[in-house]
C-alpha cells in the first residue's frame, strides 16, 4: 500500500497506464514549501512542453517526488520503477535510483522521481519512521496492519492498493516439516520462524496466540544465509513473488518448495 504522510490534493486526469501518476499528483500539496522549487507553469519542464493532463508541477509536486519503498527492489514495485524516464541514475550509496517522471508513453511531466530502497538500506525501519523522519520523502510502502497500528502517533492516508492479496509468505521445508499444513502447525512446535523486525503482522500472530513470541526470530534480512545454516529446520518469511522462486533456482544449497500464503 502506498500512502503518504500529507494530505491529498487533487488528482490530474490519468489514463490506465498513468493511474500511479494521478495518485503521485494527489499527495503533493496544493501550496506550501513543497511546491516551491517546482515549476508552476503547464509550457515549462524537463522536456520543455510538458501536457496540462500531466504537468504534475502544476499540481503542486516538488521538483523531485521521492518514493520510500519498504524493502529491496522487486517485482511488485515495478509499477513504479516504470515511471521512471530513460537513462535513469543509480545511487549505489543511497541504494535509490532517480530520473525524469514520466507517463504513458514516456510523456515527461515535469519532476522527477527518486525510489529509495528500504528494508536492509535503511537499518530496518519501518517506512511510516521515515515518512516523519524525512520531510524530503513524499510517498511510502505502509501495510495497512501498520498504518492502523502507528495511526495515533504517526497517522498516515492511504493513496493506493498495489495489489489485490498480500504475497507475503512463511515458507519452511515440507521435507523436515512433512505435517505442516498452516502457520498455526509451527505455532504447535518450537521451531524459529524467521521475520524481518516490525512486520507488523507478526504482531498478530503473537498477540492472537497463533506463534509463541518465544520462537520469533526478527533477523531475516532477505538472504537464506540463516535458513540454510538451520539445516532447513526454521520457517522464514517471504514473497510468494520472489523467495520461493529465486531460492530453488538461485541457491545451489538449498531448494524451498514449501510454503503457505498469510
Amino acid at each position: 500500500m502506498i500512502r503518504s504522510r500529507r494530505r491529498p490534493a487533487r488528482l490530474v486526469a490519468a489514463t490506465a497506464a498513468a493511474t500511479a501518476l494521478a495518485l503521485t499528483a494527489a499527495a503533493c500539496s496544493s501550496g506550501g514549501s513543497d511546491g516551491d522549487s517546482a515549476s508552476t507553469s503547464a509550457s515549462t519542464g524537463a522536456s520543455g512542453t510538458v501536457p496540462a493532463q500531466y504537468d504534475l508541477a502544476a499540481a503542486g509536486c516538488p521538483s523531485t517526488i521521492v518514493l520510500q519503498t519498504d524493502w529491496n527492489p522487486e517485482s511488485e514495485h515495478g509499477g513504479q520503477y516504470q515511471l521512471l524516464g530513460p537513462d535513469p541514475k543509480i545511487n549505489a550509496g543511497a541504494k535509490s535510483v532517480s530520473g525524469d517522471l514520466v507517463a504513458h508513453g514516456g510523456v515527461k511531466t515535469g519532476v522527477k522521481l527518486e525510489i529509495r530502497a528500504g528494508g536492509p538500506a535503511v537499518g530496518y525501519e519501518t517506512v511510516t519512521s521515515q515518512l516523519y523522519k524525512d520531510s524530503d520523502i513524499t510517498l511510502g510502502y505502509v501495510s495497512t496492519d501498520e498504518q492502523i497500528a502507528l495511526s495515533k502517533t504517526q497517522p498516515t492516508v492511504a493513496l493506493l492498493a498495489g495489489l489485490e492479496k498480500s504475497p507475503q509468505v512463511i515458507q519452511w521445508s515440507p521435507d523436515k516439516h512433512p505435517d505442516w499444513k498452516t502457520i498455526a502447525d509451527i505455532g504447535k512446535t518450537d521451531a524459529k520462524v524467521l521475520y524481518f523486525q516490525g512486520g507488523a503482522y507478526m504482531d498478530y500472530f503473537t498477540g492472537s496466540g497463533i506463534l509463541k513470541k518465544s520462537q520469533i526470530d526478527g533477523s531475516y534480512d532477505g538472504t537464506p544465509t540463516t535458513f540454510v545454516a538451520s539445516g532447513g529446520t526454521d520457517a522464514v518469511q517471504g514473497f510468494a513473488t520472489s523467495e520461493p522462486y529465486t531460492w530453488s533456482h538461485e541457491v545451489r544449497s538449498w531448494n524451498v518448495t514449501g510454503q503457505v500464503a498469510l
